[in-house]
C-alpha cells in the first residue's frame, strides 16, 4: 500500500499488511489479522495507531527511516509478540507499548528516550540520538 499525498489514512486486512512508502499530514490507522510490516518510508504528522488481530503477530517499522510526528500507539491487547519501531527524528515520544511482548527494538535517530517499565520475554534493544544523547529505563 502506498500513499503519496494524504490527509488521514486507515488500512484494514483480515491478513498481513505491507505498509510502502506513505506520506500523510494527518492521521495513520492500521490493523492487520497478520504482521504489519513495511517496504517504503512513513511519513506521518500526526498520530500513528497500530493494531494486529492475531496472537503470536510482529510489528516491524524499523526498516526504513521513518519520520512520525505524532503520538504512536500500539494497541495492548496480547497479540503483539514482537515490535521493532525506527523514527528518524525526535518528534514522536516513546510508542505506547503494549504488555506481553517478546522482544523490543526502538531506533530514535535523533533524540533521547525514556523508556518506561515493561516486562519482556526476549530482548531489549534501544538506539537512540546521537552525541549526548541518552536512553533511560524505569524499572
Amino acid at each position: 500500500m502506498t500513499v503519496t499525498n494524504g490527509i488521514n489514512a486507515a488500512f484494514l486486512d483480515s491478513n498481513a499488511i505491507i505498509l510502502g512508502a506513505i506520506t500523510i499530514t494527518g492521521n495513520l490507522a492500521v490493523t492487520a489479522g497478520g504482521n504489519i510490516t513495511q517496504s517504503g518510508i512513513l511519513s506521518i504528522t500526526g498520530t500513528t495507531n497500530l493494531t494486529v488481530t492475531v496472537a503470536l503477530t510482529d510489528i516491524d517499522l524499523s526498516t526504513q527511516a521513518n519520520v512520525f510526528g505524532g503520538l504512536i500507539t500500539v494497541t495492548n491487547n496480547g497479540n503483539v509478540r514482537d515490535l521493532a519501531i525506527r523514527n528518524a527524528t525526535g518528534a514522536a515520544g516513546v510508542p505506547s507499548l503494549p504488555g506481553g511482548m517478546r522482544n523490543l527494538t526502538l531506533t530514535w535517530n535523533s533524540t533521547g528516550l525514556v523508556l518506561p517499565a515493561i516486562t519482556l520475554t526476549g530482548n531489549l534493544t534501544v538506539t537512540a540520538g546521537a552525541g549526548s544523547r541518552r536512553v533511560e529505563y524505569s524499572r
